[in-house]
């Protein structure tokens, strides 16, 4: 069979409320493509996990039904392979988005207590962890170490960790020794707090009503 060249790749694009089944649905309809139109990457986003683990935490009834609907998924996905005979030939790779574990609002570090945000931060970046990036005119080796002054007289200075980019532990594989053409969308300075820990400012803490 000659193949033409067309779009080779297929994305379910993101939506937080629909059902896993529909899902399917339309994987079906791309393996039952014609071998001349089947896309040969088929991308899908399944929401689930990730939702229930910020509404409800990281244990429950809410996450067990959430693990049990999405292993359900995972069968399905293999079964729609199985019957079609490709179960062989296709690569179902499944991968993370990230971790989780428990907070509360005792276990917060508040970045306006280790700098002035409105004067001297231009934007921040990620979350639970934050990547600071400044305002012109600002140092980033006064701003780092005006941070780590604060953070020393901290009650909570052993719950996180500031790091310049270039100091990162390699470990991270994030920073540190790791220098490329997309080095610059590392912000220059980190504050990593420890597992259970996270980063906020007082503006975010109000729009969330004091409770995070």
């Amino acid at each position: 069979v000659k193949l033409t060249i067309g779009n080779p790749m297929e994305v379910d694009k993101f939506n937080g409320t629909e059902l896993l089944s529909v899902k399917i649905e339309r994987l079906k309809t791309w393996l039952d493509k014609d071998l001349t139109e089947r896309p040969e990457l088929m991308l899908f986003y399944v929401p689930n996990i990730d939702s229930l683990g910020h509404g409800y935490g990281i244990s429950g009834d809410e996450l067990d039904e959430g693990l049990t609907e999405v292993d359900d998924f995972l069968s399905q996905v293999n079964k729609e392979l199985t019957d079609r005979n490709l179960h062989e030939i296709v690569n179902l790779v499944i991968v993370s988005d990230h971790g989780m574990s428990p907070t509360s609002n005792d276990r917060l570090i508040y970045l306006d207590d280790l700098i002035d945000i409105d004067s001297k931060i231009e934007r921040i970046d990620g979350a639970p962890l934050y990547g600071l990036r400044f305002k012109d005119g600002i140092s980033i080796d006064d701003a780092y170490n005006e941070i780590v002054e604060n953070a020393s007289k901290h009650p909570l200075k052993s719950k996180f960790d500031v790091y310049l980019t270039e100091d990162i532990p390699e470990e991270f594989n994030f920073g540190g020794h790791i220098h490329n053409q997309y080095s610059s969308r590392i912000a220059p300075v980190w504050i990593f707090p420890k597992i259970g820990y996270v980063i906020t400012t007082k503006g975010e803490m109000k729009r969330k009503n004091g409770d995070y």
